[in-house]
């Protein structure tokens, strides 16, 4: 795949090629994303992440286009290329144009699907998320503060992954991934009100805990909490559910015996 062909507008129910700094130029204004796997040309738990798109959308102040013909024209377009495996990125930006109206534009990004690295070390991030119970929860194109996160290790060989703390010290999630652990046979999961992305794997996970009467508490926690735990996961919607290995020196235990809970 080439720039060119990767990256698409959506123009009069039609898909037409941007180039990729076209995209990077809508990314920077207000709007809300969502990103899945696309395996043999589906696009996985696209309805769910469609309504997520509507509902993120709409809670910044962006009208979507109606979900049933956005869905049947994705659907159509990903039919006619061949995507065998690879993930799909779905961008959904507002700009102002007056006060009483707005410029609303779709783009979608194909990039090569790559998985969980084989050991995953993460590193306890000092840059925090803030707390806003306005955005708590939404994917939004605001990820300044992710990507600060992010430099914090990505020239640090020892890590492939960073930890995030809110600005009170609570657990929010992974620089890509929402967080899940296990202790005492109880399962946990951070609290989302005032910062993080409620991610549709997570969303996943809980209605499966949920549906097999596993305990599971959501709430807020704290480091400590977290490096008390016997076993650790990341998820998300194009990688699925990866064991933790390491926070820092922390070590956890890779027996797969607790990880089938989470996945039916």
């Amino acid at each position: 795949m080439n720039n060119q062909s990767d990256n698409f507008i959506l123009k009069d129910l039609k898909f037409t090629p941007i180039t990729k700094q076209e995209l990077l130029n809508h990314a920077h204004a207000k709007g809300v994303f969502t990103t899945l796997k696309v395996v043999k040309g589906v696009p996985i738990d696209i309805d769910k992440h469609l309504q997520r798109l509507q509902h993120d959308a709409q809670l910044v102040g962006i009208n979507l286009l109606e979900l049933d013909l956005l869905r049947s024209t994705l659907l159509h377009f990903l039919e006619a290329r061949d995507n065998n495996e690879c993930v799909l990125k779905i961008v959904l930006t507002s700009k102002q144009l007056n006060s009483k109206n707005q410029k609303i534009q779709l783009c979608i990004q194909f990039r090569p699907y790559t998985a969980w690295p084989q050991t995953l070390k993460l590193k306890i991030c000092k840059n925090p998320l803030p707390r806003n119970d306005k955005i708590a929860g939404l994917k939004t194109l605001d990820r300044e503060n992710i990507e600060m996160a992010s430099r914090e290790f990505q020239n640090n060989p020892e890590f492939n992954g960073g930890l995030l703390l809110d600005t009170e010290q609570s657990v929010i999630e992974s620089t890509i991934a929402n967080i899940f652990w296990y202790n005492d046979y109880t399962f946990y999961t951070p609290s989302l009100k005032f910062a993080g992305v409620n991610g549709i794997c997570r969303k996943n996970i809980i209605e499966n805990l949920t549906k097999n009467n596993d305990k599971i508490v959501i709430d807020n926690f704290n480091i400590s909490d977290l490096l008390n735990a016997h076993h650790a996961w990341l998820c998300n919607s194009v990688r699925g559910i990866k064991s933790i290995a390491f926070i820092e020196n922390k070590s956890f235990s890779l027996d797969d015996s607790i990880t089938h809970k989470l996945l039916n």
